[in-house]
């Protein structure tokens, strides 16, 4: 038989409340599962790279384990007790000590504001699948319809400059070449179809744009997807958590291998793993970690 763990509180013996109807997990592992799917997300496949890459390598990484065990864990432990012992949410939780109610209100405005940007990633993942699944990759091509001038393809890069010489002659005048040197910008496919397909960048902050009904359709089948993970509370949530949890690891995992198996992996792993220390000190590092 297995064992009910109560989404946020426990027995009243001990002396503590228990709401009518309140959830309950089936087992541990939904419960565990829950909470490692909630640390991680789709950051962990775009963002952290970046910032590892953008901070000195190995030492972003130190930083950030420091940083895990010394703020982040104790906080993250912290917060779920309190809540299992409580059974309340992140505002009636505050009632053991009043001074301290700003704490719900402000995870609740961080949350509010994470759940208004964090869906417009989704979104443009949702569509790089649907597009993944043209033949060939629109991606790495130069004659759709939003490529410019300047587009080139990943594998026919021209040179970065152009040579053109000119000779100049007068009568009674010594003749002369000229040599100039012109700096040609190229810019890839794959970074016009983000800028011009997937974004569609306007001119400026005062050009609404026009309504983009394929993000719209995106939007919709994102929120039937997570209606039906909460339909039925920490029960629904439990199992999807299986699928939820898992299956970004086994992504992470294929193209890690995917990574090592590409020209100058073994240089990438190096500078991924050597740390600069000088950087130990700089705030920006700091605040990355800390968004992270």
């Amino acid at each position: 038989m297995s064992e009910e763990i109560p989404c946020c509180a426990e027995s009243s013996t001990d002396g503590r409340h228990v709401k009518p109807n309140q959830g309950m997990w089936k087992n541990k592992v939904e419960y565990i599962l829950s909470l490692a799917g909630y640390s991680t997300g789709s950051s962990d496949f775009w963002r952290f790279p970046y910032l590892i890459w953008r901070h000195g390598g190995g030492t972003f990484i130190i930083a950030y384990v420091i940083s895990a065990v010394i703020i982040a864990i104790p906080v993250y432990y912290l917060e779920v007790a309190v809540s299992q012992f409580s059974g309340r949410g992140m505002f009636d939780v505050w009632d053991i000590s009043p001074i301290m109610k700003g704490l719900g209100i402000g995870m609740f405005i961080i949350n509010f504001e994470y759940l208004m940007l964090s869906p417009t990633f989704r979104l443009w993942i949702m569509q790089y699948i649907g597009y993944s699944f043209m033949s060939p990759l629109p991606w790495t091509r130069c004659d759709n319809p939003w490529n410019t001038p300047a587009c080139v393809d990943f594998y026919n890069i021209p040179a970065e400059t152009m040579n053109s010489t000119l000779n100049i002659s007068r009568a009674g005048i010594s003749t002369y070449n000229v040599t100039s040197v012109a700096q040609t910008s190229h810019v890839l496919a794959e970074e016009e179809f983000f800028l011009h397909k997937i974004l569609q960048i306007s001119g400026s902050v005062y050009e609404l744009g026009t309504l983009r009904w394929d993000l719209c359709l995106c939007l919709l089948v994102f929120t039937c997807l997570c209606s039906a993970c909460v339909i039925k509370s920490v029960e629904s949530i439990g199992k999807a958590m299986y699928v939820l949890t898992f299956l970004p690891l086994l992504l992470l995992l294929i193209i890690w291998i995917r990574t090592l198996a590409a020209p100058g992996s073994v240089a990438g792993m190096k500078y991924f793993l050597s740390p600069d220390f000088t950087k130990f000190g700089d705030l920006e590092v700091i605040f990355s970690i800390e968004h992270q």
